[in-house]
């Protein structure tokens, strides 16, 4: 008896941990999905996992324009060749929330514009994001990008943003081929073999002169501390020369990790830090944000924040910070750094900073209450409080 139980959970142990491969799935243009039980909801125009996919060819073609493909959080894996996700020639459709590994291309759009990849996570694949032939005006964002060949490549695709993606561990972080007037800012460029690759690359790329993106290799001071390298970031392989250095180079390179954390509204807070970030939260009832930052190494004693925080949920013309309840001075504070729209949303930005000596330390970040207000408030609660007193010993005589 006891055996005969032993090897029925082993059974059920090897059917659970057992996934079947699928062959190819499609979204058709129709909407309809091909096969029938592929793990993939529709809701409209909005099609959702729902479980994981193992694929040994392509993993999904879509065939459909102006949708929402969904991951929901689960797991696209391929057999080390196909297409985890195969955009041709599609327009305005929005890839988010997927998982995608061990394909020839984690994710390709050939020929396709104006579509957007976002919080999508592309490992293990010869090439991560692939942009070819003719795919223009595309968006990618908040994507990390690791242990691929190439983390992101670029053929003959032009007039791009590539923001607040994680570029890591990669034998190259990303790769231009005859690209061109792509703009790649606030990205991370982590310990890849080489953080960019030039290939037939003539034209500009626009690396910003504002924020621009992290490198991990980049050994340039901050002086003037406004969480921005005072010296350039020098791209290795560029094969011309021109007038613009902000197409060769990075000339606003970030001191520390670029991060962005939502509130309930959808709106953005852009983080710039050299410290570990936890625990961010935005309190809409008294419109304050509050954090806790730590060392990212045990010797690290110095931390900084430069944070982009949108007009619409706060009123930044008066900003403070506080650190541990006022217990840890605020070094370097500049809460007026600039304010500043970024292309990919139609906010206008508050950026400001401040740094402060390292342990684990709270941060609030709040609008001040205004001084002028101050003196006359008190005089009308002084006022009141006489007029409370009196009424009562009026009442008493």
């Amino acid at each position: 008896m006891l055996t005969l139980l032993l090897a029925s959970m082993l059974m059920l142990a090897f059917h659970v941990q057992s996934v079947k491969a699928e062959g190819t799935i499609y979204i058709m243009a129709d909407g309809s999905i091909e096969p029938t039980t592929a793990p993939i909801q529709r809701n409209g125009d909005i099609f959702t996992l729902t479980n994981n996919i193992n694929s040994d060819n392509d993993g999904i073609v879509i065939e459909r324009d102006n949708i929402v493909v969904d991951g929901a959080g689960y797991m696209l894996n391929g057999s080390g060749n196909g297409i985890g996700i195969n955009l041709t020639v599609r327009n305005h459709v929005t890839l988010r929330n997927m998982s995608v590994g061990f394909f020839s291309s984690g994710i390709m759009l050939y020929d396709s514009t104006n579509n957007t990849i976002e919080a999508c996570e592309v490992t293990e694949n010869y090439m991560g994001i692939d942009l070819v032939y003719f795919s223009h005006h595309n968006n990618l964002y908040d994507n990390s990008l690791t242990n691929n060949t190439f983390g992101i490549a670029l053929y003959w695709s032009d007039y791009n943003s590539i923001f607040g993606n994680t570029m890591k561990l990669n034998e190259y972080g990303i790769r231009f081929q005859t690209a061109e007037f792509d703009d790649v800012f606030c990205n991370n460029f982590i310990d890849n073999e080489e953080h960019v690759q030039f290939f037939s690359a003539s034209e500009p790329i626009y690396w910003f002169y504002l924020e621009g993106n992290y490198w991990s290799n980049y050994t340039g001071a901050d002086l003037n501390h406004d969480g921005i390298g005072d010296d350039q970031y020098t791209m290795m392989g560029r094969d011309i020369a021109n007038d613009y250095p902000y197409w060769d180079n990075d000339m606003a390179p970030l001191m520390g990790l670029f991060s962005r954390f939502s509130d309930s509204l959808g709106h953005f807070v852009n983080v710039i830090s050299n410290s570990t970030i936890t625990g961010f939260e935005f309190i809409e009832s008294n419109s304050t944000i509050r954090m806790q930052v730590s060392n990212s190494t045990p010797t690290q004693d110095f931390g900084f924040c430069r944070i982009g925080i949108p007009h619409s949920i706060m009123d930044v013309s008066n900003i403070s910070a506080i650190v541990d309840d006022g217990e840890t001075q605020v070094l370097y504070p500049n809460f007026t750094l600039r304010d500043s729209g970024i292309s990919i949303d139609n906010e206008t930005y508050r950026w400001i900073y401040f740094a402060y000596r390292h342990s684990t330390h709270e941060v609030i970040i709040a609008p001040e209450f205004p001084t002028f207000l101050i003196l006359p408030l008190f005089m009308i609660a002084t006022l009141l409080a006489v007029i409370a007193y009196k009424r009562k010993h009026c009442r008493t005589d």
